[in-house]
């Protein structure tokens, strides 16, 4: 039967559908006859498309969904509709889109074979052009609008979006500039007080900072018999931790270091430390709750010494 003759009192046997590759047909089963079924609605559709463009992609959306094109032997939608009813990609695309947009339910999840009475003034060339809109701006649409002066909108909202853009961005980038400048103005301060710091280190020692004497400092580092005895004066001499010779140690003459260094006086001599992470929970309490003996401090930085060596803390001794 002619496509153009078929309308809903048309029996199925009657409708004689184009396949795609028939060895994926299964002619008279209850798939394909649901499909041929599917099929008469369409081709009504298609016959008066003008009035019933919301019907047609309606119908194709629910062909689309049940993957009805599969069950004649087609790859898609697309092939489907160019070769049983005469729609190319385009057509095919937009009546869907239309539907899925602009139906009563107005969700692509839900689709109406009913136009939202919001767009019932507009025509279907007018809603192909909306359906690329946000809906922030599709209410600047009139139903009077040539489909040029629909565009031309269109042209000047990307424009003026694609110019706030800019805008954010050039902000973003003028704040990645200060934030920037900031940072190496901190570096640069920090950098100051620590040069100030060293300086007073070094006038305050009657060493040259940074120069590690082995007889003095470590004395059990060198061979037996040749360590020199330790006047009384230089064994009740303070050993203040210098951070300028401690950084220039490595290895075990900085574990060395550290380990002969006196303990701070007065009330930073010892503080007690408690872990939690950003939760709130305990973490580390191996050292958790231990008291610590302070060696230096400054600003921002303290430098502790357990009195349990790394193995005892790891349960290795």
């Amino acid at each position: 039967m002619e496509r153009g003759n078929i309308g809903l009192t048309t029996k199925e046997e009657d409708i004689i559908p184009v396949l795609g590759d028939a060895r994926h047909v299964s002619v008279g089963s209850i798939y394909y006859d649901e499909a041929v079924s599917h099929l008469r609605y369409l081709y009504q559709d298609v016959n008066d498309i003008k009035q019933r463009y919301v019907f047609l992609g309606f119908h194709l959306w629910e062909f689309d969904r049940g993957i009805m094109w599969n069950t004649l032997g087609f790859s898609n939608i697309f092939e489907f509709a160019e070769a049983n009813l005469g729609l190319d990609k385009t057509t095919v695309s937009r009546c869907m889109a239309v539907a899925k947009k602009f139906s009563s339910n107005g969700s692509s999840a839900n689709v109406s074979m009913h136009l939202d009475k919001r767009y019932k003034d507009f025509s279907y060339s007018q809603l192909c052009e909306m359906v690329s809109m946000d809906d922030k701006d599709r209410w600047k649409v009139k139903p009077e609008m040539t489909i040029r002066q629909i565009r031309e909108l269109k042209k000047a909202i990307k424009e003026t979006d694609q110019n706030e853009d800019s805008a954010l961005n050039s902000i973003d980038s003028l704040k990645n500039i200060l934030d920037a400048a900031q940072h190496k103005k901190s570096i640069q301060k920090f950098d100051q007080l620590m040069k100030e710091k060293c300086h007073a280190d070094q006038e305050q020692s009657e060493e040259v900072p940074g120069q590690t004497s082995i007889e003095k400092d470590f004395p059990e580092y060198l061979p037996d018999g040749q360590a020199k005895p330790v006047a009384t004066s230089q064994q009740n001499e303070k050993k203040p931790f210098e951070y300028n010779k401690y950084i220039s140690l490595q290895g075990a003459a900085s574990s060395a270091y550290i380990k002969s260094r006196d303990v701070l006086s007065g009330r930073h001599r010892a503080i007690a430390i408690h872990f939690f992470d950003r939760n709130g929970k305990p973490v580390f309490p191996e050292i958790s709750n231990l008291w610590l003996d302070v060696i230096y401090y400054s600003d921002s930085s303290y430098y502790v010494r357990l009195n349990k060596t790394k193995e005892e803390l790891e349960g290795k001794s």
